[in-house]
C-alpha cells in the first residue's frame, strides 16, 4: 500500500515538475519576446528615429509585448512630435488628423502588428489620402503573410517601406527588409522584400541608414500611355504618316531608354481632352482613373482638380496660356500715307513751329529793311524743310546763326520723315487693336472655342474677375472635329468680325499659320490661364519621382527647349507649302503712292488758281494804271 502511494507521489512530482517546467518555458519565451520586441521598438524611437515626427499605429495584441505607457516616456526627449493610434480607432480619428500627416515626408508612419493588417490596408486603399514617403512595419513574429502584405497597393504607394521582423524560432534577432516596388507590365519577382541585415542601433543609426536610397528599378516594365494626337507640337500627326510624333514623345523615348522600360501608346477613346463633370473624369484623365492607363504626356495645365486627383511631374515647360485670335481691323486710307511717319502731335508741333519761324523771319526782314533784297519768308523757311536751295542775301551774323539752327532742326525732321516714309507706305497702318482681356470684354466680339472637354469654358463662367466672367457668358462652342483643318469654319467667323477664337497658344499659332491668316489676323497680347505643363500619372504612383527628376534634368540642360523648337520648325516647314502664295516680295504699288500724286494734283490746282489770280490782278493793275494816266492827262 505504501509502495503504491510512494509510486503515485513520485509520478505526481514528475508531472508537477514537467508542467511547471513547461509553463516556465512558455513564460520565459514570452517574456524574452516581450523584452526583445520592446527593446527594438525603444531603440527605433530613441536612437534610429531620433528627431523625427512619428505616427505610431498598433493593433491591440501588441499591448502584450509593449507597455503603451512607456512610449510617451521614450519619445519625450527623442522625437519632435508623436501621434499614437490603435488600428481599431484610426478610421474614427482620421477626420481629426491633418491629411498631410499621412502624405509625403511630414511624418514617418510606424506600424506595430501581430495580426494580419491587410483589412486595415484595404480600408485605407479606398482613399487617395494615404501616401507617406516613409513607412515602417514592425512585426512581433515572422508571419507567413509578411511577404504578401508588401505587395499590397497601399504600401506600393510609399517611396520607402521597411519591414522589421524576427528571424529564427527564438525571435532574438530582428532582420531589416526593404520593399521592392512593382512596375507595371513587369513580372513580379517571388522575393518582394530585400534583406539588409540584422537590426542593431549601431548599424541603423539614423533614418538615412534605415531607409537607404530609393532606387526604383523600371527595367523591363511596360507603361501604357494615353494621349491625343492633335496637340501640336507636343503630340501630333503629319498627313501621310501613320505614327504620331512630337517633343513629348521624344522626351518619353529618352526616359524609357535610360531606365530600360518600354511603353504602349493609345489614343483616348472618346476623343475628349478631359475635365471633371459631375464628379467623373472624362477624356485623358478618365483613361488614367478608370481604365488602368499609367501616363498622360499631352499638354496639361496644373490646376487644383488635377493636383488633388492625380500625381503630376515637376513642371517642365511654360504654357503660354490660352490665346485669342482676332481679325485685323481695316487699315487706314493709303492716300494718307504721307502723314503716317509722324504722329498728330508731331505734325501739330511742326506746323506751329514753322509758322512761328516764318513770323519771326518776316519780323527780322522788316526790322532790317531788307524785305526787297531777300526772298519771302515762306519760301525761305520751306526751302529748309524740303532740303532745296534758296538764295538769301542777308549777311548779318545773328541772322545767319538763327537760320542755321532752324535749318539743322529742319534737316533732322526731314531725315526722320523720309527714313520712315517707305515703311509706312508699304506696311498698312491699322486702327487700334484689341490687346487686353478688358478691351475684348468691352467689345462686341463673342468668344469661340472648340468643345473637346477642356476646363476653360466653365472656369471663365464662374470667374470672379468681371472681364473673364463676361467672356465666359458670351462664349460659343463648336464641336470637335479630327481633320486636317479643324478650325476652318471657326476662322471664317473670325474674319467676319463676329468672334475671337480661343485656344492654347502654340496650337493656335500653328493653325493660324497653316490657314494662311498671319496677315489678316493677329494674336491678342494678353492670354488667359498661363501656367506650366506637367505629365499626369495615377494618384500615388511610386515612379512619379523617376519621371519627374528626368524631366527636370531635361529642363536644366536645355533639351526641352531644343526639342520644342525642333518640332515647331518641322511644323513650319510642312505648313509652308500651304502658304507659298503669300510669299510675294513687297513692292511699292500705286496705292502706296497715292499721297504724293494727290499732293501734286492739289499743288497744280493751287498753282492754277494762283496763276489765274495773278493774271486777273495784273490786268486789274494795268487797267487802273491806264485810267490813272488818262486822268492825269485830263487834269494836266
Amino acid at each position: 500500500m505504501r509502495a503504491r502511494r510512494l509510486e503515485t507521489s513520485v509520478w505526481l512530482v514528475i508531472l508537477g515538475v514537467y508542467f511547471t517546467h513547461g509553463e516556465l518555458g512558455v513564460n520565459l519565451h514570452l517574456n524574452e519576446t516581450h523584452s526583445t520586441y520592446s527593446g527594438i521598438f525603444k531603440n527605433l524611437i530613441t536612437r534610429t528615429l531620433m528627431g523625427e515626427n512619428l505616427i505610431i499605429l498598433y493593433d491591440t495584441e501588441i499591448e502584450q509585448y509593449v507597455e503603451m505607457a512607456d512610449i510617451s516616456k521614450w519619445a519625450a526627449d527623442s522625437v519632435k512630435s508623436l501621434i499614437v493610434i490603435s488600428l481599431d480607432n484610426f478610421h474614427d480619428l482620421q477626420m481629426n488628423i491633418n491629411n498631410y500627416y499621412v502624405r509625403g515626408s511630414t511624418m514617418i508612419v510606424l506600424l506595430l502588428y501581430h495580426r494580419d493588417p491587410t483589412s486595415f490596408f484595404d480600408a485605407e486603399a479606398s482613399s487617395m489620402v494615404w501616401n507617406p514617403d516613409n513607412f515602417i512595419l514592425l512585426g512581433v513574429e515572422a508571419e507567413d503573410f509578411s511577404a504578401s502584405i508588401l505587395t499590397h497597393n497601399l504600401l506600393q504607394r510609399s517611396l520607402s517601406v521597411v519591414l522589421i521582423e524576427p528571424v529564427g524560432e527564438e525571435n532574438k534577432n530582428f532582420v531589416v527588409y526593404r520593399m521592392k516596388h512593382r512596375i507595371p507590365g513587369k513580372i513580379a519577382s517571388e522575393v518582394e522584400k530585400i534583406r539588409h541585415g540584422i537590426y542593431t542601433p549601431e548599424k541603423f543609426k539614423d533614418k538615412a541608414e534605415l531607409f537607404g536610397e530609393v532606387h526604383l528599378d523600371m527595367t523591363g516594365g511596360v507603361i501604357d500611355i494615353t494621349y491625343s494626337c492633335d496637340d501640336k507640337p507636343y503630340v501630333y500627326n503629319i498627313p501621310g504618316e501613320t505614327e504620331c510624333q512630337g517633343f513629348s514623345l521624344d522626351l518619353l523615348s529618352i526616359i524609357a531608354k535610360k531606365h530600360g522600360f518600354s511603353y504602349n501608346v493609345q489614343q483616348t477613346t472618346d476623343y475628349r481632352w478631359g475635365s471633371k463633370e459631375n464628379g467623373t473624369w472624362t477624356g485623358l484623365p478618365g483613361e488614367l482613373m478608370y481604365k488602368g492607363k499609367h501616363l498622360i504626356i499631352n499638354e496639361f495645365l496644373l490646376n487644383e482638380e488635377i493636383h488633388s486627383d492625380f500625381d503630376t511631374t515637376s513642371p517642365y515647360f511654360f504654357h503660354g496660356g490660352f490665346a485669342f485670335v482676332i481679325h485685323n481691323p481695316p487699315p487706314l486710307p493709303e492716300w494718307l500715307g504721307l502723314l503716317y511717319p509722324f504722329s498728330y502731335r508731331v505734325w501739330i508741333l511742326f506746323i506751329c513751329t514753322t509758322v512761328i519761324v516764318m513770323a519771326l523771319n518776316t519780323a527780322i526782314l522788316f526790322i532790317m529793311h531788307d524785305d526787297e533784297s531777300s526772298n519771302p519768308s515762306f519760301f525761305l523757311i520751306m526751302s529748309s524743310v524740303l532740303l532745296v536751295g534758296c538764295p538769301d542775301t542777308t549777311r548779318k551774323t545773328w541772322v545767319m546763326l538763327w537760320m542755321l539752327c532752324w535749318r539743322l532742326m529742319a534737316f533732322v525732321l526731314s531725315l526722320a520723315y523720309t527714313s520712315n516714309l517707305v515703311a509706312f507706305l508699304t506696311v498698312p497702318v491699322t486702327r487700334s487693336k484689341i490687346q487686353t482681356v478688358d478691351e475684348l470684354a468691352a467689345s462686341n466680339l463673342r468668344v469661340l472655342i472648340q468643345d473637346y472637354g477642356i476646363f476653360v469654358p466653365e472656369a471663365l463662367r464662374i470667374s470672379k474677375d468681371r472681364s473673364l466672367n463676361i467672356l465666359g457668358n458670351k462664349m460659343d462652342m463648336f464641336p470637335f472635329e479630327y481633320s486636317m483643318f479643324p478650325f476652318e469654319n471657326a476662322f471664317l467667323k473670325v474674319l467676319a468680325d463676329t468672334h475671337a477664337l480661343l485656344e492654347t497658344y502654340s496650337y493656335l499659332y500653328l493653325e493660324r499659320k497653316k490657314a494662311n491668316l498671319t496677315e489678316s489676323t493677329y494674336i491678342m497680347r494678353e492670354t488667359v490661364f498661363p501656367s506650366y505643363s506637367s505629365w499626369i500619372l495615377p494618384k500615388n504612383t511610386p515612379y512619379t519621382t523617376v519621371i519627374s527628376e528626368a524631366l527636370q534634368r531635361f529642363v536644366e540642360s536645355g533639351i526641352v527647349e531644343k526639342l520644342y523648337k525642333k518640332h515647331m520648325d518641322v511644323l513650319h516647314d510642312h505648313q509652308a507649302v500651304n502658304s507659298l502664295q503669300a510669299s510675294e516680295a513687297p513692292v511699292l504699288r500705286l496705292s502706296h503712292l497715292q499721297g504724293p500724286f494727290m499732293m501734286l494734283a492739289i499743288g497744280l490746282l493751287l498753282s492754277l488758281v494762283a496763276f489765274v489770280v495773278e493774271i486777273a490782278r495784273d490786268r486789274y493793275e494795268k487797267k487802273n494804271s491806264v485810267i490813272n494816266t488818262k486822268n492825269k492827262v485830263v487834269s494836266g
